[in-house]
């Protein structure tokens, strides 16, 4: 389910993606077991949007200031 090979390269290019790597990436699927084991995490923990962030496993607000402080006490 999800976005083909074709349409993840074209929407890398869109953003600027340029690594010569890029493709050949998506296409031999070198880091499905990454995305799953994030996909995983991210279902442990309940998120259910984008985007979430966590620093040092708690859960921060997404306001510069709030990210700033996290960061800062990491």
């Amino acid at each position: 389910a999800g976005l083909s090979d074709d349409e993840l390269i074209s929407i890398g290019r869109d953003v600027g993606i340029t690594a010569s790597t890029f493709q050949a990436d998506v296409e031999s699927g070198k880091y499905h077991e990454w995305v799953e084991f994030v996909t995983a995490k991210a279902d442990e923990r309940g998120v259910r949007g984008t985007p979430t962030v966590y620093v040092n496993g708690k859960q921060v607000v997404n306001t510069a200031q709030a990210l700033t402080s996290a960061v800062d006490a990491a």
